[in-house]
């Protein structure tokens, strides 16, 4: 916890859906390029290291997972949803 005596009196009210994020993507046609699959590896096995657990730490994030696009589906959703109100 960053901040322990900003949050200790927050009363959760409601969690949102799992989404995918930090989203890391690159283009179809580069996806199996060399620089791709290296940064790939790179941030899969960032923690491995004290230095990426420091980097981790700092982003506070548990580490990287490889995932499929369905992990977008609620961004995508509330993108459609909030571009149908105009």
């Amino acid at each position: 916890m960053v901040e322990p005596a900003l949050t200790a009196r927050t009363k959760v009210i409601a969690k949102s859906e799992l989404l995918g994020f930090p989203p890391i993507v690159a283009r179809k046609d580069r996806a199996e390029s060399g620089a791709v699959r290296d940064f790939k590896a790179a941030l899969l096995n960032l923690g491995a290291t004290e230095t990426g657990k420091a980097a981790l730490d700092l982003l506070q994030l548990d580490g990287f997972v490889a995932g499929s696009p369905q992990l977008f589906d609620g961004i995508r959703a509330g993108w459609r949803d909030l571009l149908a109100l105009k």
